[in-house]
């Protein structure tokens, strides 16, 4: 009954929906806080918090010949990640 009881709860973890950010960082600034103070803000907006905030450059955001991010790779590529941390 318990591995059960597990099971229904990663499933339901798997489906909620979760925001990861991804941030630009200027030179000598680093993310330590930054998601503290970003679901801090989101709070006191009544907004749901930040699952995760990493930093990246501008290499590793996928974008298509317009520019413009390719917000499905993206997604597939955190659900990827998600899967195998679980």
């Amino acid at each position: 009954m318990g591995q059960s009881n597990r099971s229904v709860r990663l499933l339901a973890r798997l489906w909620e929906p979760h925001a990861i950010v991804l941030v630009h960082l200027r030179d000598g600034h680093g993310t330590d806080g930054m998601l503290d103070r970003a679901n801090k803000i989101l709070s006191g907006l009544d907004k749901p918090p930040l699952a995760e905030l990493r930093a990246a450059d501008q290499e590793s955001v996928p974008v298509g010949v317009t520019g413009k991010v390719l917000k499905r790779r993206l997604r597939e590529a955190y659900a990827a990640a998600a899967v195998h941390r679980c």
